[in-house]
């Protein structure tokens, strides 16, 4: 049995003002990850079969416990990244990008 969930947003704001005779066009924006994943298996292994004198048409007596493999595992991951960004209009033709993101 396996699942995975996911789940993102991500979302952007775009905004102009002046500073002056300076134009400035501000980005702002987020973005959400989460991943979340659930694995489980069991295996039970064969029981054994003697090939030189096989038992047709008789099950084999499986001795007890019996044997198998179990895995269970479970994994998160979340992300948050952030962008702000500002286009600086310093004269006509003549822009200036800042950029953080995180």
């Amino acid at each position: 049995m396996s699942q995975l969930d996911t789940y993102e947003f991500q979302t952007e704001i775009q905004g102009e003002f002046s500073t002056g005779s300076i134009n400035h066009t501000l980005l702002a924006g987020v973005d959400v990850f989460v991943a979340d994943s659930q694995v489980k298996t069991t295996t039970n292994f064969a029981l054994p079969v003697n090939l030189f004198d096989p038992q047709i048409g008789i099950a084999p007596t499986p001795t007890l416990p019996l044997p198998f493999l179990r895995n269970d595992s479970t994994a998160n991951l979340s992300r948050v990244g952030l962008l702000l960004q500002d286009q600086i209009e310093l004269l006509p033709g003549l822009n200036l990008l800042l950029r953080c993101c995180y």
